[in-house]
């Protein structure tokens, strides 16, 4: 049974027309959808696009051409009163949270269902999103007196309040320090879990989407250069732009520069190759720096080792040198691949001109 889709996207274009009457292409030509109970990360740059092109979601922008259909429906054909039946079936939370100064927490996560609901159902359904988020003890205080990642759980708590079945955070991490950045991802894992919500996340921290995300695309200049499932994105990336991503979020990059500095990497002769290992599940259970040396008489010397989980698969990363013939090495490399490790040469030239 095919998973069913709640978000398509259908080679949707946004132009804007700067008052130079030069055009801005936001969005250029973008194909991709997000099945139900997805956390689907759109990750790039300010300026990439993803931001527009989530406002096509819920037709805060609507496309110069193609077309966005939700949960069944071509959102450009909706009628006015159909469209806001529609955005009640989407939530949104925010990077500045967007809180009623003025009103009460309870008032703030009540204020969706204001017209909608009697008195005694939105007194219930407050409290339980306060329950749900971990703030039923602040119903009655103020935004000005949460923390940045208190408020930013009752923006969860408001977008939930009309019962959504997509729930879009932009940008919603960004304005927090870290600790309580990953306190409320995991927030929005439990969501998914315990609601069902399907999730997209758009974002310029491939942390948040390695922490939560189970598919990936990314932007660059308004296009999707590349997707792919979580697992497929960090252990495969394809375009340089994925790959900077994945290697800031390992750290990989100031880990080969401090490596570079070391005498084991200097002046290697012929029968040294530095290299990178990337290996992804099963692979991690092969004994292959044992294999490397016993039946192809290479040596590996360890110069880092990390291992991670990924969706709870093992993802790990070696950086090494394989000492050994030339012939030996070609061998050793080959195994490696068939072992499904990703062999990626580490250009010391390259590291140093950066």
């Amino acid at each position: 049974m095919s998973a069913e889709t709640v978000v398509d996207f259908k080679d949707v274009d946004v132009i804007f027309k700067e008052k130079n009457k030069k055009a801005v292409h936001a969005v250029n030509h973008v194909s991709l959808n997000v099945e139900r109970g997805d956390i689907y990360g759109i990750v790039g740059y300010s300026g990439a696009g993803k931001s527009t092109l989530v406002r096509l979601v819920n037709l805060l922008q609507r496309p110069t051409s193609g077309s966005v259909t939700v949960l069944g429906d071509d959102m450009a054909k909706l009628s006015a009163s159909e469209l806001r039946q529609k955005r009640r079936k989407i939530g949104m939370i925010f990077q500045h949270f967007n809180l009623m100064a003025s009103r009460t927490i309870a008032d703030n996560v009540a204020f969706p269902l204001r017209g909608v609901a009697s008195k005694d159902e939105i007194k219930k359904k407050v409290a339980d999103l306060l329950e749900l988020v971990g703030l039923t003890d602040r119903a009655n205080a103020y935004p000005a007196e949460l923390s940045g990642g208190q408020k930013q759980r009752v923006g969860i708590a408001r977008a939930l309040a009309s019962d959504p079945e997509v729930l879009i955070s932009d940008e919603a991490t960004s304005a927090l320090d870290p600790k309580t950045t990953v306190s409320i991802l995991d927030l929005l894992k439990s969501v998914n879990q315990k609601l069902g919500i399907t999730i997209v996340l758009i974002t310029h921290q491939m942390e948040a989407v390695k922490q939560i995300c189970n598919r990936v695309a990314v932007m660059d200049s308004g296009q999707v250069i590349e997707r792919g499932t979580l697992l497929d994105i960090f252990a495969h990336p394809q375009q340089k732009l994925t790959k900077d991503f994945v290697d800031t979020t390992m750290q990989m990059s100031a880990t080969i520069k401090t490596i570079s500095k070391q005498k084991a990497v200097q002046n290697l002769g012929p029968e040294k190759r530095l290299v990178r290992l990337t290996y992804l599940g099963s692979s991690t259970d092969q004994p292959m720096i044992a294999t490397l040396f016993s039946q192809y008489s290479v040596t590996a010397n360890i110069l880092f080792a990390d291992i991670q989980s990924l969706q709870n698969t093992p993802f790990g990363n070696l950086i090494v040198v394989l000492t050994g013939t030339e012939q030996d090495i070609d061998n050793a490399l080959k195994y490696l691949n068939d072992s499904d490790v990703t062999v990626t040469p580490v250009d010391l030239k390259e590291v140093e001109s950066k």
